[in-house]
């Protein structure tokens, strides 16, 4: 189980610090004027989405790879997860 707005992830009674602070490889600018350039940021901006509009399979592939970036870190995670990102942001039409 695995929580996407706390700062751990659990995965059966294993606890798992996350660093939701790691920098996106490339910032996202949304059509708003704001910039996504954290893996929190990132978080946080899904957490807006309405749930019925997240259970997307853009959207949860993006979860997926976000939970996977902040757990694990390392540049190839966190380019996906950026990447995703902005796959499901631009699909919604946010950026």
């Amino acid at each position: 189980m695995y929580s996407l707005s706390s700062g751990h992830v659990v995965y059966r009674d294993e606890p798992n610090t996350v660093f939701w602070s790691r920098r996106l490889t490339r910032p996202i600018y949304l059509n708003d004027g704001r910039t996504v350039a954290t893996l929190a940021h990132a978080r946080d901006l899904m957490l807006e989405i309405p749930a019925a509009r997240r259970e997307a399979v853009h959207w949860r592939m993006a979860a997926d790879l976000l939970l996977a970036a902040a757990r694990f870190g390392g540049q190839e995670p966190i380019r996906l997860a950026g990447a995703q990102m902005s796959s499901a942001l631009r699909a919604d039409d946010l950026a």
